[in-house]
């Protein structure tokens, strides 16, 4: 249903998906007598998106570190994500990219895992903070938009380190029958 929409073709159903915030989600789940609002609403995507695992930091109960070593603080009004608490590349010097390793296993299982529950739903792994919102995440937000203007060549290496990191998780996905691949990030 999904891909004859995709290809302009008439379909019996309109494919639709719900995606909630966290605290939303929550709420949901307690309205319906299931428990689990995606199942009830019978949704026709079915996916997982990687952006950098994040690890609980020990004593500090609304924060986390990702694998590109942010720190996101979600004690504010943002429980899903949150904040970032300081950039980790402070000035526009590409030397202090520090390219994650990538957990390779840990990925393949969260996409064979992804495959074996895909019942007869439209599934894709993905990526989020996939480009401008890794490099922000990075920089912090104003210093990137400063950069666009100030410093041109710092932004595109540090994008095209981004975008070769991603290009390696694009090519392992290659490897599984998904019916596509999601970026997610602020395009406009």
């Amino acid at each position: 249903c999904v891909i004859s929409s995709l290809n302009h073709k008439q379909t019996d159903k309109i494919p639709y998906h719900l995606d909630f915030t966290m605290e939303e989600a929550e709420k949901m789940d307690k309205s319906i007598p299931s428990g689990d609002y995606m199942r009830y609403a019978d949704v026709y995507l079915h996916y997982c998106q990687y952006w950098g695992w994040p690890t609980e930091i020990p004593d500090m109960k609304e924060h986390f570190l990702d694998e590109f070593g942010v720190t996101w603080n979600r004690s504010g009004k943002d429980k899903d994500i949150g904040v970032i608490d300081h950039p980790i590349i402070s000035e526009p010097d590409i030397s202090l990219w520090n390219e994650p390793s990538l957990d390779e296993a840990r990925l393949r299982r969260e996409w064979e895992d992804l495959l074996a529950t895909k019942e007869d739903k439209f599934t894709f792994p993905g990526i989020g903070f996939s480009m401008f919102e890794r490099a922000w995440s990075l920089c912090g937000m104003e210093d990137v938009f400063a950069y666009m203007i100030q410093e041109p060549d710092f932004l595109h290496q540090l994008l095209d380190k981004i975008c070769d990191y991603n290009i390696k998780i694009i090519k392992m996905s290659l490897e599984y029958p998904f019916d596509g691949f999601y970026f997610g990030d602020d395009w406009g």
